[in-house]
């Protein structure tokens, strides 16, 4: 195995992670604001912006590994 292809495997390894983590975090954030009895759309950017890019990300990969 050469080391390029390592590198490869963590870094998608650390991307899954970090997406992973951005989604949690929305689930999270939009847990808090209903036991608050707040509306989904009374989250901050943050949390929307941390929930719309990881499924964005899926989305790519689904229509670039079908083309």
């Amino acid at each position: 195995m050469d080391i390029i292809y390592w590198y490869q495997i963590v870094g998608a390894v650390i991307a899954g992670n970090v997406l992973t983590i951005m989604l949690v975090f929305c689930m999270w954030s939009a847990d808090k604001a209903a036991k608050k009895g707040l509306e989904y759309s009374d989250l901050s950017w943050t949390a929307l912006a941390c929930g719309i890019i990881p499924l964005l990300v899926v989305l790519g990969a689904i229509y670039y590994a079908t083309v």
